[in-house]
């Protein structure tokens, strides 16, 4: 008789990286199919609210990231203004 189901799963995030999710669930009156569906259930939940994260975590750190370049370009911006000219120095990007 089965008691308990357990499920598993290795999700590849690319970059090398993976994320192995897991869950267990109780048989009741004997259904294990039911069980099995909880479980599957819960570890399919749980990866789209760590993905959910993930993306939510990037998209800040490339706003981060584009404040930053905004940053820099304006202390560019000023260096020039303070310097009286417009030509591009050594320190500037070539874009």
């Amino acid at each position: 008789m089965i008691i308990k189901v357990v499920y598993e799963r290795l999700y590849n995030l690319g970059n090398y990286e993976n994320e192995k999710l897991g869950a267990e669930a109780v048989v009741d009156d004997g259904n294990a199919l039911d069980a099995f569906a909880e479980a599957y259930s819960a570890v399919k939940d749980q990866h789209a609210r760590l993905q959910a994260q993930r993306e939510e975590a990037e998209k800040r750190r490339r706003e981060e990231y584009q404040v930053e370049l905004e940053r820099q370009r304006a202390e560019r911006e000023a260096r020039r203004a303070a310097a009286g000219g417009t030509q591009a120095s050594a320190e500037d990007p070539p874009f």
